[in-house]
């Protein structure tokens, strides 16, 4: 696979098949044997060697398939195209090439994949969803406790998206096992499970902003690294982004339940409707004894 534009549009090159006789068309790029995979409503391809996703193509509006010489200027070829950027692979023969296109349209016909190809209203990605069950959250502490729930019923992933996200807060409060409601303690409880956590979080310019990402990172990476899978993104310098950050604020637990909106995981999100400065009133239990304790907590806005 070489890395270089077709045309110009964002592009990849890739080689499908085992043929020898493609080594003359080097020239035109530096090919790479990749597995081309279809899905229901993507296509992606992946490194042989070790089972890499080197990238995903979603269906969209845009989606198209074309093949032969004329159009995608490589013999054999195969040209995957959709809104974000451009496939070109070379397959093994031109009947091959004909079979991937045939089993992809067929995947966008019959699959998931027509409900992105095709045109919704107020041009949206997705189409209407009808009898969609909805809940809205005024304060951070019904939000908070909500999240506590789906992420203990994860079974088999967990993805989370924050402009903040603080490791050690507390989601659930006033309960006889506060610490197991810690976001670090659930997440590392239900990695150990065997459930795939994915979190993608705002990489800061440290020196005009200090919400730690790096510590995050390390603190939740630390418990189950098998599991627990987090992105910083994005390079300010290296990729030169200087006026935009992330600020999407998203839970989603096993693409069934999703929360999202403008409530960080992170400290001074937590409220209720007293809207009260400090946490008050924690009982803990010690050997039938009650012992009132008073955890005095003050909860800076961050804007």
């Amino acid at each position: 696979m070489a890395r270089r534009a077709i045309g110009n549009a964002r592009g990849r090159r890739i080689s499908i098949g085992c043929c020898g006789c493609l080594k003359k068309f080097h020239f035109a790029g530096n090919w790479k044997k990749r597995w081309l995979v279809v899905k229901d409503s993507f296509v992606a391809y992946i490194r042989p060697r070790d089972g890499l996703v080197c990238d995903v193509m979603l269906m969209d509006t845009d989606f198209k398939i074309e093949t032969g010489m004329g159009a995608t200027g490589a013999p054999h070829g195969l040209l995957i195209s959709n809104l974000s950027r451009n496939l070109l692979a070379k397959c093994w023969t031109s009947r091959k090439a004909e079979e991937w296109k045939a089993s992809i349209e067929t995947a966008v016909s019959t699959g998931m994949g027509s409900d992105y190809t095709k045109k919704n209203r107020f041009n949206s990605f997705a189409p209407v969803r009808e009898k969609s069950y909805a809940k809205w959250f005024i304060d951070g502490s019904s939000y908070f406790s909500a999240v506590a729930e789906a992420l203990e019923s994860a079974k088999e992933e967990i993805f989370i998206t924050d402009w903040w996200l603080s490791p050690e807060i507390y989601l659930k409060r006033h309960t006889m096992d506060w610490n197991r409601w810690r976001l670090d303690k659930v997440l590392e409880r239900k990695a150990k499970e065997g459930v795939k956590i994915f979190i993608l979080l705002y990489k800061e310019m440290s020196v005009a902003l200090n919400i730690s990402s790096i510590y995050s990172k390390h603190i939740l990476s630390k418990a189950c690294p098998e599991n627990i899978k987090i992105l910083r993104h994005p390079d300010h310098g290296a990729g030169g982004v200087l006026l935009w950050a992330h600020h999407e604020k998203i839970v989603c637990v096993d693409q069934k339940v999703a929360f999202l909106g403008g409530i960080d995981l992170c400290y001074g999100r937590w409220d209720d409707a007293q809207h009260k400065l400090t946490d008050l009133g924690c009982v803990i239990y010690d050997h039938g004894t009650s012992v009132q304790v008073i955890i005095i907590c003050i909860y800076m806005t961050c804007i």
